[in-house]
């Protein structure tokens, strides 16, 4: 309800939390991460709840102190930019941060997304401190200019060392394990250049205008008629699919990624073989397992990408015809993957092709509820699936512990600080960090 109301008010969700107010059960306060507080009460935006009690108080102000260290650091990074985009980017980023505008944000990012590079970039790169609760093996950036996209590779050469879940059959496990990392790194390309980086919202701009023409629209592969929803003005994809937004878009990109990986082209490019293609895929079906350990059993919810994963392993089990089998043995808390190659193209590549289109068109035509009907049954964890989560958490290895090194000044000179790699590690390398 709240989402819906600041929709209506062109207030875009991602840098803010919701509250119960301290004063009335009936009233909501919607937190904004900026520099700048709200203290006074005058300056408050408020907005009514049509039909029920109480208001909701948009109130600036969310992890001030946090930010303003973070602007601090942006305005001397400034003083070291290589042009004059780099420095407007990052006083816009700077902006962004002081105010809490996402529109501010987002023209940062199309300032950067114009420097220095074509409108398809695409780079490989290793980073010195990645600071993130979650750090990702690649980042795409897409906007209404054109994407950027980036591998992060050291972190994937870590987590390609680190022990792994034993879900490979054994007469798979040696090519395996020699396709692994490069299959892996084709996976990522993919994902983040054309599987979030393709796509055409629908969308009704302002009352009246639409950037389709809306006499003649496109015609929907999925029902073979002409398209009859889109975004109308104000609707966002994250406020108009919420929960969903997420792991269906993960799902999207990764079933894309999927799909083209036996493409001759660009498999001969990056120097793959058919047996990267068959690593790869064993590795589509391990991470559907694997992403049956993030699922919360009470909430009935997991993490976005893990439950995009297990999505299309439940796609390829009911709907391919036999290219993946699971194998599970309970009383020896067992579970294996078979994948036949001889189906991987003729009846793996047919399954994820069909449900690849219908995300693909649920996302850009603004359809959340015929989508979230198709995602939310083919991502349900229940049944035999659930005797598999047990099996996959009593074999669930270590987590990764990724801890990144800290830069000081000593003088003239920059010092480089790095830690151990265990949760001690982990939290002094934050508190090292100062914001």
């Amino acid at each position: 309800m709240v989402s819906r109301i600041l929709e209506q008010n062109s207030i875009l969700p991602e840098n803010t939390r919701i509250r119960r107010a301290n004063n009335s059960t009936d009233d909501s306060e919607v937190l904004v991460a900026s520099v700048q507080r709200d203290d006074d009460v005058s300056r408050i935006r408020t907005f009514p709840t049509p039909g029920l009690k109480g208001v909701i108080r948009l109130i600036r102000g969310d992890h001030s102190s946090a930010l303003e260290n973070i602007c601090n650091e942006l305005t001397q990074a400034a003083k070291f930019a290589a042009n004059d985009s780099q420095v407007e980017f990052l006083r816009k980023y700077e902006e962004s941060f002081q105010t809490g505008s996402l529109n501010t944000y987002r023209e940062s990012q199309w300032i950067w997304d114009r420097d220095e590079a074509p409108r398809v970039d695409f780079s490989s790169i290793h980073t010195l401190a990645y600071c993130a609760s979650i750090i990702f093996p690649g980042i795409n950036l897409p906007n209404e200019d054109g994407f950027k996209n980036v591998i992060i590779s050291n972190r994937m050469a870590t987590e390609s060392r680190a022990l792994q879940y034993p879900f490979i059959d054994p007469s798979e496990a040696e090519t395996f394990t020699k396709h692994k990392f490069p299959a892996y790194h084709w996976c990522v390309v993919l994902h983040e250049l054309l599987g979030h980086g393709t796509g055409q919202m629908m969308v009704e701009t302002e009352e009246g205008k639409h950037n389709v023409d809306i006499d003649n629209p496109p015609i929907s592969p999925l029902t073979g008629k002409p398209i009859t929803t889109w975004y109308k003005p104000g609707q966002t994809w994250t406020g108009q699919f919420a929960d969903l937004a997420t792991t269906v878009d993960e799902c999207r990109a990764e079933l894309l990624g999927a799909y083209l990986m036996d493409d001759p082209e660009p498999l001969e490019l990056f120097g793959f073989t058919a047996s990267s293609e068959l690593a790869l895929k064993t590795q589509l079906d391990v991470d559907g397992l694997q992403g049956l350990s993030n699922f919360n059993v009470n909430t009935e919810m997991g993490q976005a990408h893990s439950r995009a994963h297990f999505a299309i392993l439940k796609c390829l089990l009911l709907d391919g015809n036999g290219p993946v089998t699971v194998v599970h043995d309970g009383l020896a808390k067992a579970v294996r993957v078979r994948v036949d190659r001889s189906k991987i193209l003729t009846h793996g590549k047919v399954a994820l092709g069909s449900m690849l289109p219908r995300l693909h068109m649920y996302r850009c035509t603004a359809d959340a509820s015929a989508c979230r009907a198709y995602y939310e049954e083919l991502s349900a964890v229940d049944g035999e699936y659930l005797e598999w989560r047990e099996t996959v958490l009593a074999n669930k290895p270590p987590p990764f512990v990724f801890v990144h090194a800290n830069t000081f000044l000593d003088g003239e000179k920059v010092v480089l600080r790095e830690y151990e790699p265990t949760a001690e590690g982990v939290i002094q390398n934050w508190a090292e960090r100062s914001v």
